[in-house]
């Protein structure tokens, strides 16, 4: 919060001062996680691209059609890494592929290229739980800029233009 707060400050001095967020600070600290639901897992595994990784122990469309007797275990794995506060190590293995950056430029030269991870789907699967969790934590503590239109359901650059021309 203090890097955000040094970042704020150095942007526009007048509108943000540590004293004006010292109550938002404390307000929007986030400790844990919640668990998860088997519900909740249905519902984000259903909406999961399928997309599969070869370190993933099935591909994902059969994954998708054999849920059920899945979930449970699936649960246990992303509550299990709530309540120990990280990881597993197996979750965070990935098949790292270097792709151009851009088709024109040449082959040859490796600072041409960008890796690219391909993580697990289990892995995916968990950080959405996550990418959800820290949505309705921010949501619940009013923790996002008003006007802040990017990642957000429902906003969009049109909503942006929007409120800006309202003000």
């Amino acid at each position: 919060m203090d890097k955000i707060l040094q970042i704020r400050l150095t942007l526009t001095p007048q509108a943000y001062s540590a004293e004006d967020h010292s109550e938002v600070t404390e307000f929007c600290q986030l400790v844990t996680f919640n668990a998860v639901s088997e519900d909740e897992v249905n519902k984000l595994l259903q909406r999961c691209p399928n997309k599969s990784c070869s370190l993933d122990f099935m591909p994902t469309w059969l994954l998708k059609n054999c849920y059920k007797p899945l979930v449970p275990t699936i649960t246990s794995i992303i509550n299990m890494s709530f309540s120990e506060g990280h990881v597993p190590a197996s979750l965070k293995e990935a098949i790292i592929t270097p792709l151009l950056k851009k088709p024109p430029l040449d082959a040859d030269i490796l600072k041409n290229y960008r890796p690219v991870s391909n993580l697990s789907f289990l892995s995916k699967l968990n950080e959405r739980v996550v990418a959800e969790r820290l949505k309705q934590h921010m949501a619940a503590h009013s923790c996002l800029e008003p006007l802040q239109s990017v990642y957000r359901s429902f906003h969009s650059t049109e909503t942006a233009l929007l409120k800006e021309s309202a003000e």
